[in-house]
């Protein structure tokens, strides 16, 4: 009898675990927004396709676009075209978010947000100075300063920055 108990626990909550798996909510990161349709053959729904296509997580067997839990005439929904759209047009990552799947297979979309990416301008240096990598100007006759736990030597050829436990060599 204790043998038959695990396998009829599996049988029992095999079922229930898929049912939560496919009604959950998942929030997931994406590359960017690839295609926005709402045309005449869907007039009801906003559809949303990724980079790459969504997580299989739902066990939904189309997973190529998503569609508006809400008509297109919904706030909400068009909301999310605004957002879906921005990061189509910039290429910005987005966090999707579905529950289930429609009953033709598609994930069903109940949120979007663009991730932020935003970086500042790069500064511009003074007349005779250069950027250095991390982002400092100095003399375009002077070295960048060197990373954490490494020294510039000069007299290197090319001269450049060493680990802090290299040496550098004597002058020519």
């Amino acid at each position: 009898m204790k043998r038959v108990l695990p396998v009829a626990l599996i049988l029992i909550l095999t079922p229930v675990i898929t049912n939560i798996a496919q009604n959950s909510i998942i929030e997931a990161q994406y590359e960017y927004v690839a295609a926005v349709y709402a045309g005449d053959d869907v007039p009801t729904h906003l559809l949303i396709q990724v980079k790459g296509s969504y997580l299989p997580v739902h066990g939904c067997p189309q997973r190529s676009w998503a569609h508006s839990k809400y008509p297109i005439t919904d706030e909400r929904t068009k909301a999310w075209m605004t957002i879906a759209l921005a990061s189509f047009l910039g290429r910005q990552s987005v966090s999707v978010k579905t529950q289930g799947c429609t009953t033709d297979g598609f994930p069903v979309l109940i949120g979007i947000q663009v991730q932020d990416t935003y970086s500042p301008p790069p500064q511009i240096c003074p007349e005779g100075q250069r950027r250095c990598p991390d982002g400092s100007c100095v003399p375009k006759d002077l070295p960048c300063p060197c990373p954490a736990g490494q020294h510039f030597c000069p007299n290197l050829e090319p001269p450049r920055c060493v680990p802090t436990t290299q040496k550098c060599p004597p002058p020519p």
